[in-house]
């Protein structure tokens, strides 16, 4: 679990949950503590650590469904680009094609868009 105070050094630690954890502390942790409440986010989903917690490991088709979902989510939560005029003159200048424009960029597609941008398109 995700502990925050004043007191502590940077303001989090993470801890052990003893309730589920029983006596065991897991490494990585700064001990294992007790509490009567504690709760969850509501935008987090659980469902993943769920599994882990019933024995299920998640397999790589399983990551790559969530991904996939993920990627999906992102370009739908924007319909219009929030930077379309930039967008457009980068099209234009040669820096990019404009697909994906939500999507996720890999650091080679960032080297060429910087390379193409430095030598004017």
């Amino acid at each position: 679990m995700v502990e925050a105070t004043p007191k502590w050094r940077g303001g989090v630690q993470w801890s052990t949950l003893a309730n589920t954890a029983g006596t065991k502390t897991l490494p990585g942790t700064a001990g294992s503590r007790t509490w009567t409440k504690h709760g969850k986010l509501p935008w987090v989903d659980y469902a993943a650590e769920r599994e882990k917690e019933e024995g299920g490991e998640m397999s790589y088709g399983q990551w790559k469904e969530y991904m996939d979902r993920y990627r999906r989510e992102l370009r739908a939560d924007h319909d219009k680009c929030w930077a379309e005029e930039e967008l457009d003159a980068a099209v234009a200048a040669g820096i990019t094609d404009g697909k994906r424009p939500h999507d996720l960029v890999t650091r080679e597609e960032a080297a060429i868009m910087a390379m193409r941008a430095r030598a004017g398109g």
